[in-house]
């Protein structure tokens, strides 16, 4: 059953839950799979200096 994305608010079946900012007390957002590695790669380019 698909569940709409918090970031890119689109209709997906594949995706986990995230939190989105440091509040401890937030609610996990579910996030698809296409997001998530958006996410994944703005981590790693700031990790990296880039």
């Amino acid at each position: 059953m698909p569940t709409e994305c918090a970031i890119c608010n689109e209709e997906r079946d594949e995706g986990s839950l995230h939190k989105l900012t440091s509040d401890p007390n937030e609610e996990p957002a579910w996030v698809c799979s296409d997001c998530e590695k958006k996410l994944l790669r703005a981590v790693d380019d700031e990790v990296s200096g880039g």
